[in-house]
């Protein structure tokens, strides 16, 4: 890019520059580097019909220099495909990290946020990748012997994406403090990968991200959110899902790409929402609003509530008279004759939703619950989507328990059940009719069977509520939360 001022026989650039144009085809230059190499671009931007900058502040620079108003901000982003949470085969127990360089020369004011992050942050266990460790032009670019027993030498990128997920906390450093757009890319794939930052001012990380980043002004700042984040482990998780919540669903280059696309005017396909249908068995006529209560308060659009009634036991009319004028309630009559297998293959056939969720009848579900399983679509191809590690709540000793911790984000064998959405072709080659016993268990072993993956997600959004619990069924493999009721804990 650089060198497209060189105006010789051999110029690639120029030459695809101007076949485009004489073809109709619309050029975009987007530079990453604005404000600090706006000078080295210029004169390449004008040759392009669009331009887009990572610094809103530059946006009238550009429009001076090149003389129209094409010219719009465009952010970084992640890309969910390299940028998740999955920890297959990763442990997040290492405590703190920061990568990057130390360029007194180059960057004053950035050396000076890293030594405020680094010098309270040494004693917490800190791990420092060098981006020049080990390499020829790294003299003068050398941490200072300070910080010599935290450097671990140098990550590739690909090794890089492994330790995005394997610290508990990561720090963050911007050479721009005062743009409103502009900041470290980091910062958008970190947060992808539901790993918690504490970063040095920046005014677009605020903007940006506002509270979902911990932004440090001073050694005591840094010093307490630090703290903060390594010294509880519950509220280090739920900080790290909100963040990882808002990237995954605004933030990465598919949602950058739709943005050029409109801004330019290419027509291009709009991704639609998929149909989601939650299915559940209407024990009694009082449990009928608390369902519907579950379909209307979830934030993804659009949803289908189909409800299965045995008309022996409960009136369909009084049923559908509860969510007369909801929209999508589908009220299905099915005789308790009928194997329970046989009746939830028949409510899957009379479904419409490219994803099914199974809903437990005692169970409570956030507002979350079908909006943070789907965004595992976007970087897994499980066909079931789940919850290994939950919350649970059982009345007689008025206790939380998380069951099954450290299942989070994984590829499993088994989720709870209660938790199940369920791509909606699976259901193509596997029947519950076939089943008995614990319907979950067994479609999901059928499914592994078959060589279908099961994602864990997120243990949010969905709590068990059990009348009691035996120590038998308790088992190991559970950690006592709170010894009472608090959904602020999971609902979030």
């Amino acid at each position: 890019m650089t060198r497209y001022r060189q105006r010789g026989a051999d110029n690639p650039l120029r030459d695809l520059l101007a076949w485009c144009g004489s073809n109709g085809i619309p050029r975009v230059f987007w530079n990453k580097e604005d404000p600090a190499n706006f000078d080295v671009f210029k004169d390449v931007a004008a040759e392009f019909d669009f331009v887009f900058t990572t610094d809103a502040a530059s946006v009238p620079r550009y429009r001076a220099v090149l003389g129209h108003d094409r010219v719009y901000t465009l952010p970084f982003a992640a890309q969910p495909a390299i940028h998740n949470p999955t920890l297959d085969g990763i442990r997040r127990d290492l405590p703190l990290c920061f990568a990057g360089s130390w360029r007194p020369d180059k960057y004053p004011a950035r050396v000076a946020d890293t030594a405020m992050l680094l010098d309270v942050a040494m004693d917490r266990g800190l791990h420092v990748y060098d981006r020049f460790h080990g390499t020829p032009d790294g003299e003068g670019k050398r941490f200072p012997p300070q910080y010599g027993r935290a450097v671990q030498g140098s990550l590739d990128y690909d090794r890089m994406l492994t330790a995005y997920r394997s610290y508990q906390v990561f720090l963050n450093v911007n050479s721009v403090h005062d743009s409103p757009t502009m900041f470290s890319r980091r910062v958008f794939e970190l947060l992808a990968c539901k790993s918690p930052i504490v970063s040095s001012e920046s005014a677009g990380i605020r903007q940006t991200f506002g509270s979902l980043v911990k932004v440090a002004r001073d050694p005591s700042e840094a010093r307490a959110a630090i703290a903060q984040l390594l010294d509880d482990a519950d509220r280090r998780e739920r900080f790290a899902h909100a963040g990882y919540r808002v990237v995954q669903s605004e933030h990465t280059y598919s949602h950058r790409l739709a943005a050029i696309l409109r801004t330019i005017g290419v027509p291009a396909a709009v991704e639609e929402a998929p149909l989601v249908s939650l299915v559940a068995e209407v024990t009694s006529v009082q449990g009928v609003p608390e369902l519907l209560d579950t379909a209307r308060r979830q934030t993804h659009a659009p949803i289908e509530l189909v409800l299965t009634v045995d008309p022996g036991r409960i009136s369909a009319a009084d049923v559908r008279k509860c969510g007369a004028g909801v929209d999508g309630v589908v009220v299905l009559e099915l005789p308790g004759t009928m194997p329970p297998g046989e009746r939830r293959d028949q409510a899957i056939a009379r479904s419409r939703g490219a994803w099914l969720a199974f809903l437990g009848g005692l169970d409570c579900y956030g507002a979350h619950f079908v909006f943070d399983s789907l965004l595992a679509v976007r970087f897994t191809d499980a066909a079931i989507i789940g919850k290994r590690t939950t919350y649970c709540f059982v009345r007689d000793s008025d206790e939380m328990l998380l069951r099954q911790p450290g299942q989070a984000h994984r590829h499993v064998q088994r989720v709870a059940s209660g938790t199940l959405l369920v791509r909606r072709d699976v259901f193509d080659d596997v029947h519950f009719a076939a089943m008995a016993g614990d319907l979950d268990a067994a479609f999901q072993a059928e499914c592994v069977r078959r060589g279908l993956r099961i994602y864990s997600s997120d243990p949010y959004n969905y709590l068990a509520v059990l009348p009691h619990m035996s120590s038998a069924e308790l088992g190991d493999d559970h950690r006592h939360v709170r010894q009472m009721l608090d959904l602020g804990l999971v609902m979030i």
